[in-house]
């Protein structure tokens, strides 16, 4: 029997806008209709975003339509998203797709509150929750693009429940402590140079893209359009350090100033 595939192989984002072009259909399209739709073509890779798309729970399969091809419809979790009064309850939903694939969840469920353990992520992936090794770091990929584009971690990796007091008042308790003189190993995808096989003979073009920057250290193949969305979520991270630190310096600066018209009165 063959193993049973508990994780994604597209990231969250990408199956949303699948859910979006079948929704431009009425709620119901053909899978060609869907690719056209994406301007894409149907393929493997376009098989797998349908296939995670189900395990978002965004997507359901509606058996064959009367031509013959596979109809696919907008589940009732995106409807929730597409009826949604504010942008709290689209991110609730997204929520709960970023956590339909159960690895997702598992991980989750056992970190919350803690910083993921990015430096052995991957083979945590393949030891505890039977992810296919050659598959491990796009998995780590689609999982912090999930993870991130849902609001479920924050900038410095620590896996939090998504509840909106939880982000205006973050429990510093919770904080994972690290040796100061270590630095924290953010890199989304592991490897370098070219795919190759046994042989040696390169399979696939591949390309690095590094960011290195304080206490970070982040480096990411890009084989495949789909791996810019880690790219993404390594510079969402970058633009909100810097903006925190931006807004911490001007309040400071505000503080000093009030200081001194305090002193000069």
């Amino acid at each position: 029997m063959p193993k049973k595939i508990d994780y994604p192989r597209a990231p969250l984002s990408r199956a949303l806008e699948l859910a979006q072009a079948i929704n431009a259909y009425g709620g119901k399209a053909t899978i060609e209709s869907a690719a056209e739709k994406l301007g894409v073509k149907v393929s493997g890779a376009f098989n797998s975003l349908v296939s995670s798309a189900a395990k978002y729970g965004l997507v359901e399969s509606d058996g064959k339509s009367s031509g013959g091809g596979r109809q696919l419809v907008t589940s009732s979790l995106y409807r929730q998203y597409k009826l949604a009064y504010s942008d709290d309850e689209r991110r609730e939903v997204l929520q709960k797709a970023a956590l339909g694939p159960p690895v997702f969840a598992a991980i989750h469920d056992r970190f919350t509150g803690q910083q993921l353990p990015h430096d052995y992520l991957d083979n945590l992936l393949v030891r505890e929750y039977q992810v296919s090794e050659p598959e491990a770091s796009r998995v780590r990929g689609y999982l912090l693009e999930a993870f991130s584009f849902a609001g479920l971690i924050d900038d410095d990796y620590r896996v939090t429940s998504g509840s909106q007091d939880e982000e205006e008042n973050p429990d510093p308790t919770l904080e994972v402590a690290r040796e100061p003189d270590t630095p924290r190993p953010a890199h989304l995808m592991q490897g370098g140079g070219a795919a190759q096989q046994p042989g040696g003979a390169s399979t696939r073009e591949q390309y690095e893209i590094t960011i290195v920057g304080p206490d970070l250290n982040t480096r990411v193949v890009v084989r495949e359009p789909d791996d810019f969305d880690m790219v993404d979520v390594a510079i969402k991270r970058i633009r909100g350090r810097i903006e925190r630190q931006t807004q911490i310096q001007a309040q400071r600066g505000s503080e000093g100033a009030n200081e001194d018209e305090d002193l000069l009165a």
